[in-house]
């Protein structure tokens, strides 16, 4: 279904805002849709999917709709009400995943066109950066700051236990950010890094 969506909404998107923008907008959303995960799933809950990004490019069309009609009140916006619903209603679906990436695609697209025919056009793709600089940021301190609550104490050599005890997997966007707050929180439960082996 992502990818049917992807395909469907991206493409308008991407001819509104040219590949690269769109290509931006899309990675961007993901990363902020993986931070919002972490903000509100605990240490060992497993998301999975790209769902994250596809509210992204959702946030996205809503810019585009208002910039060209001057009202939120489109397809755009039914079409976001009508996913947040059931975001909130079906169980096992990333809220954070989802309220993220939704974020992420608005201030990201809204950057973009709002410095498009500026002088300084590259304002626009900085702040861009910028959003998905913060978003690392924000992953990074969530997951230096998780409560374990005993489910695996960090030292604890017995990740299988953390894993067994883990939360059911929910939908949300994965990405380099994501694997590696996943990787940083099993290292931190287990009590080993990368590369080192216990003996």
């Amino acid at each position: 279904f992502n990818m049917l969506a992807l395909y469907w909404l991206g493409t308008v998107v991407e001819q509104a805002l040219g590949t690269w923008r769109f290509l931006l907008v899309y990675f961007v959303s993901g990363l902020v849709g993986s931070a919002g995960a972490l903000l509100l799933t605990g240490p060992f809950a497993v998301t999975v999917g790209a769902s994250g990004a596809i509210f992204g490019i959702m946030g996205s069309l809503l810019v585009l709709e208002y910039v060209a009609t001057g009202t939120f009140a489109g397809q755009a916006m039914a079409l976001i009400v009508l996913n947040l619903a059931l975001t909130f209603t079906i169980p096992n679906i990333s809220v954070g995943g989802h309220l993220g990436g939704l974020v992420g695609g608005v201030l990201a697209t809204f950057a973009l066109v709002q410095f498009r025919h500026a002088r300084q056009r590259w304002i626009g793709p900085v702040l861009v950066v910028c959003i998905a600089v913060a978003s690392v940021l924000v992953a990074s301190v969530r997951v230096g700051n998780y409560d374990y609550g005993g489910q695996a104490a960090p030292g604890s050599t017995d990740l299988r236990r953390a894993v067994v005890q883990a939360q059911p997997p929910t939908a949300t966007a994965v990405t380099p950010v994501s694997a590696s707050a996943a990787w940083a929180a099993a290292s931190r439960a287990s009590g080993t890094r990368y590369g080192e082996h216990e003996t």
